[in-house]
């Protein structure tokens, strides 16, 4: 029997760290964690004549692939490329060391007097999705991209305005150490072409509206797409952004946001998606001139559908197609995509099959999973559905993935970071891996939060809330504070905020209402149950309490602003002024002041024989 591998013990080692200089990071990360468990300090070296822990490249891939084994004394992690290696190096540390990357705020690296290999050791991994990537919106620093690292996400994608940021620099050389890729991607046309250098010159290359041409104000505007010279202007812009990062390798243009569309006659003579698509390419071909390394892709995106068809997803048929990204903004994301029949659902799927069908190699997916404003921020677990959905991608040929990553938004107290470090992390590690046992994974995380003791208890507590929550997904979309407006045919098409007093929600409403009904008296349950989260607790214990408390209390407001409504439509002003008073002792913050408002005009309402 061959006996293990003794790499550390009682904070002493015989082992070195060998690796050549391209591998100095992924070296320099072992050591330190092999320290912070073992006590041990691993000498780097180029060469060694003692038992080793050897780094090395074993061919040359974009395709991310290692492998962790035990060659006679030494162990060998071994990749494709350096990005790879370090991937197998983080590996190492989960598999063998017990190490756990959860959260910028929650790793956990357990102390060990001796740290032993098995002889027959063995790990080998090849990512299931080539492109996993994480779009930066407001975490735009080096820790998330630390984070990400971990997680095996491979490369960083960030508007273009931000790569102009003063941390900027720190996103690129975090991202450079460990060889991720850098790209550029977002509703940026009115960055790329500001209004305030070409307007008073060439007011033509803007959209017309309502007769007259309008500049483009932000990410919602889009150009005229039938203006060649200003398809061609954009296209200068945009080479020259390029030649000051020449990190970018890949760019992916997206029209405008629900803002401004061009109107004049050649704009209205076509569809919008064919315009687009057509101005993409256009581009294409002329950076390809000066960049042809530089990859340009168009995003396929559900922004201005007015029915359930979502018209700006279905790219036309090209001779000279260009990468495309799909975006399915306000998709159920607790149900595989394949297996939801909701209309909406079902056309999006069909678009999405029909260009992989004619255009193989060139589809990717745009995922919304850790997007608080289109999942609210009463936001659930997606553990059930993610595995399914993901390979149903890869069975239509896709082969790139993007995450957009919002942990937050501005108009919400609750920082939602705890949430999307778990949603993030599971979507990530299963772009690597389909088989990626995300159960097992998640009870580590119940372990380490809640302790030996009580994670169980924790557990259990968790999945009644994600169960809770998970029951509200399809309702949650239309309450994303500052998207007032649901043109995307969700399950219920209409926004709290956009309410009126000639607004009957009818059946749907009532459906909803019991739904945030049952919700809150859930969540009570759950936040009164035994044995109480004490702030004696772990870090994570107290982050997990806080959302549950955030969830329970906009769960309580909501529901009663919503029979309020029905109070307010009927004209009962006493019942819905007693309801919206109740609404705000809950202590909720997002419907606060709208609340209030309500409030003050069914006190206006009521007369003095109302009681």
């Amino acid at each position: 029997m061959i006996p293990d591998l003794v790499i550390a013990e009682n904070g002493r080692s015989n082992y070195a760290i060998v690796a050549p200089a391209e591998g100095d990071f992924a070296a320099t990360q072992l050591r330190q964690y092999l320290e912070s468990i073992t006590g041990a300090v691993l000498p780097i070296a180029r060469s060694a004549d003692r038992p080793s822990i050897r780094l090395r490249k074993n061919g040359d891939s974009d395709r991310d692939r290692f492998a962790v084994r035990v060659e006679r004394s030494d162990v060998v992690i071994e990749g494709a490329n350096w990005r790879s290696i370090l991937y197998g190096v983080y590996a190492f540390l989960e598999t063998w060391c017990g190490a756990r990357f959860f959260s910028p705020q929650f790793e956990l690296v357990p102390q060990r007097s001796k740290l032993a290999i098995p002889a027959e050791s063995r790990l080998e991994r090849t990512a299931d999705f080539q492109l996993r990537q994480i779009r930066l919106e407001l975490s735009f620093d080096a820790e998330t991209v630390d984070w990400a690292a971990k997680q095996g996400f491979n490369s960083i994608t960030a508007d273009f305005w931000l790569w102009e940021k003063p941390q900027a620099p720190d996103v690129i050389e975090a991202a450079r150490a460990r060889g991720l890729m850098t790209d550029a991607s977002g509703h940026g046309m009115f960055h790329l072409l500001p209004a305030a250098d070409h307007f008073n010159h060439h007011p033509e290359w803007f959209p017309l509206v309502n007769g007259q041409r309008m500049p483009m104000r932000h990410t919602g505007d889009n150009l005229c797409y039938a203006n060649p010279q200003a398809v061609d202007a954009l296209a200068d812009n945009l080479l020259a952004f390029c030649r000051r990062f020449p990190q970018i390798q890949n760019v992916n243009l997206w029209p405008g946001d629900g803002g401004y569309i061009c109107a004049c006659p050649q704009c209205r003579a076509k569809p919008f998606m064919e315009l687009y698509s057509a101005a993409i390419r256009r581009m294409a071909d002329r950076v390809r001139a000066e960049r042809p390394d530089l990859r340009i892709g168009q995003l396929a995106y559900n922004f201005d559908a007015t029915d359930k068809t979502c018209p700006m997803m279905r790219v036309p048929p090209s001779d000279d197609p260009v990468p495309t990204m799909f975006a399915f903004w306000g998709q159920d994301l607790t149900i595989p995509l394949d297996r939801n029949d909701e209309p909406s659902h079902r056309i999006i799927r069909g678009y999405i099959e029909e260009f992989c069908r004619r255009s193989p190699g060139l589809g990717s997916i745009f995922s919304y999973h850790t997007d608080t404003y289109a999942n609210s921020n009463l936001c659930p677990l997606f553990d059930a559905a993610l595995p399914a959905e993901l390979a149903w991608y890869k069975s239509l040929g896709v082969d790139e993935l993007c995450l957009l990553w919002i942990p937050w938004n501005s108009e919400s107290p609750q920082d939602m970071r705890w949430i999307a470090w778990q949603n993030g992390a599971l979507w990530a590690r299963l772009a690597m891996d389909l088989e990626f046992d995300g159960a097992a994974y998640r009870r580590d995380y119940h372990r380490a939060a809640f302790g030996e003791e009580h994670w169980q208890d924790g557990a259990a507590r968790w999945t009644q809330l994600n169960d809770a929550l998970a029951r509200l997904c399809s309702l949650i979309f239309p309450f994303a504070p500052p998207r007032t407006s649901d043109a995307w045919g969700c399950a219920f098409s209409r926004d709290v905020l956009a309410w009126s007093l000639e607004t009957d929600y009818g059946e749907p409403g009532r459906r909803r209402l019991a739904a945030f009904r049952q919700a809150a008296d859930e969540l009570q349950r759950i936040q009164t149950s035994t044995p109480p989260i004490s702030d004696s607790d772990s870090p994570e214990a107290k982050r997990f309490k806080q959302y549950l408390n955030h969830c329970a209390t906009r769960a309580a407001g909501l529901a009663l602003i919503f029979q309020a409504q029905y109070a307010m439509h009927e004209k009962r002003w006493p019942d819905a002024a007693d309801l919206l008073q109740a609404a705000l002792q809950t202590g909720m913050v997002e419907e606060r002041a709208l609340t209030a408002k309500w409030l003050d005009l069914c006190r206006q309402h009521q007369t003095p024989n109302d009681d």
